[in-house]
């Protein structure tokens, strides 16, 4: 009940504040045209424009050549705000697929779901004003973080037609929308949070068939073309449907490939391409295929085995919340040394990729309490915690960029400026954080500060 009405409550909150562009409020499409080319937007490029009303940048791309009047969206939401790499990764799909692409900088993690979705509005509704949107296929991908924002705003606005969520699971049954509306949840095999994703793919299909999960071989990020080609044939194979036939072959002839000592990765493939067969109505030579190998008596045994073992990892990852306030660091550089040692090695078993899971979970957890101590100003915890997390992550931008508000909290000029350069150098690009930390004030006249704020405005 409680779920029931919270659902309803950011239903009401957020449709108020939704301004959907449609019927009166579209413009001529001749005066589109005459925006577009006043603003110098083109296709088959990055466009990076800046909204007229608040001057948010976003990122647009249209596909080269289309013959549709009206075109379908993706409006892709990074928890760092890295809208041009994010419509880097996928220009090739929006060319196939005839699709618009939208991301934006000024949506990243710590804005509220209402934040966002405002934001949200404006940018689609300057966006309706340069290019005809088809407004029955609006979609929302969100990674991480936003993973779960995309879960609220696509489930509860009636703008969108589709959710694509990487990297993050929802462990209550979303609700059902209508006989069209699909949710795809994604992950991969390292994602610290493959057993949430993989979990609540699970909880999904028993609310609708169009509700399913695509697993692959990678780690906590956006994935490769190839792989979000999935959920964008669930949306458009009706459109495209001589598509269909080359991504089940492709993907067909990969599982031909796969070792046997890598069964259990050819069972979840199989699972979800077969669930893939199901919403786009392919009913090939293929088809057969993946449903015999799903109805043997060993695939529906491991999928059950598999699905015990994630449970089992769920638990360890309490675990690890657990002992990073009871463990020392001596215990934690042990523990993480063994957990290491596993990420060298070439042939990895379900159990290894367990592990770098939990690695890449301490991580995860790391960040989340290094945080929350920075922001009490608890600064033994907070040395604690990040110490743990430079075990677990010594590359990490974030972790970096914690050390140099860590040092600056301290008054230690010298260690937070090498800190904030260290975060710069490896990929820290969130300018807008930069600006609004209340420690780095008595730094903004510094000379090498400042630099490092330049090397960020010129990426």
């Amino acid at each position: 009940m409680k779920f029931i009405f919270y659902n309803c409550f950011v239903f009401l909150l957020l449709f108020l504040s939704c301004n959907v562009p449609q019927g009166k409020q579209q413009i001529k499409e001749e005066e589109k045209e005459e925006k577009k080319e006043e603003i110098k937007i083109i296709n088959g490029v990055i466009n990076v424009l800046n909204t007229e009303k608040s001057n948010l940048e976003y990122s647009l791309y249209l596909p080269s050549d289309t013959n549709l009047k009206e075109l379908p969206l993706i409006f892709f939401l990074d928890p760092h705000g890295n809208s041009n790499y994010v419509i880097s990764l996928y220009q090739h799909l929006s060319e196939k697929y005839k699709v618009v692409l939208i991301s934006t900088k000024a949506i990243a993690n710590g804005k509220s779901v209402g934040e966002i979705n405002n934001i949200i509005n404006e940018i689609l509704t300057e966006c309706a004003s340069l290019v005809s949107i088809d407004t029955n296929s609006v979609y929302i991908a969100g990674f991480s973080g936003m993973a779960r924002v995309s879960y609220l705003l696509g489930t509860n606005l009636k703008r969108y037609k589709g959710i694509i969520s990487i990297g993050a699971g929802y462990d209550k049954p979303l609700p059902w929308k209508d006989s069209s509306f699909c949710i795809i949840q994604m992950a991969g095999f390292k994602d610290m949070n493959f057993a949430e994703t993989y979990l609540s793919s699970q909880i999904q299909r028993n609310v609708s068939l169009l509700y399913t999960g695509f697993f692959y071989d990678n780690d906590h990020s956006w994935p490769v073309d190839t792989v979000l080609e999935y959920p964008l044939l669930c949306f458009f194979a009706s459109r495209f449907p001589k598509y269909k036939d080359q991504f089940f072959n492709n993907w067909c002839n990969y599982l031909k490939k796969i070792p046997v000592r890598d069964e259990w990765k050819k069972a979840l493939y199989v699972q979800s391409l077969y669930n893939l067969c199901l919403i786009t109505k392919y009913y090939g030579k293929n088809f057969n295929e993946l449903n015999n190998f799903l109805n043997l008596y060993k695939t529906k045994k491991l999928l059950k085995d598999f699905k015990e073992f994630l449970k089992q990892e769920q638990v360890e990852q309490q675990n690890i919340i657990k002992n990073i306030i009871e463990k020392d660091t001596l215990w934690w550089q042990k523990y993480i040394g063994i957990l290491t040692t596993i990420t060298k090695k070439e042939l990895l078993s379900p159990k290894d990729y367990k592990d770098i899971r939990i690695l890449n979970y301490i991580s995860l957890v790391s960040y989340s309490m290094a945080n929350n101590f920075l922001s009490q100003n608890d600064f033994l915890n907070a040395y604690k915690i990040l110490k743990i997390y430079r075990e677990a992550d010594p590359s990490n931008a974030d972790m970096f960029y914690m050390w140099s508000v860590y040092w600056a909290k301290l008054n230690n000029a010298a260690k937070s400026l090498y800190y904030l350069e260290e975060a710069v150098k490896f990929g820290f690009n969130n300018l807008l954080k930069i600006q609004a930390e209340s420690s780095f004030v008595y730094l903004r006249n510094n000379q090498k500060f400042n630099e490092i704020v330049e090397k960020i405005k010129k990426r």
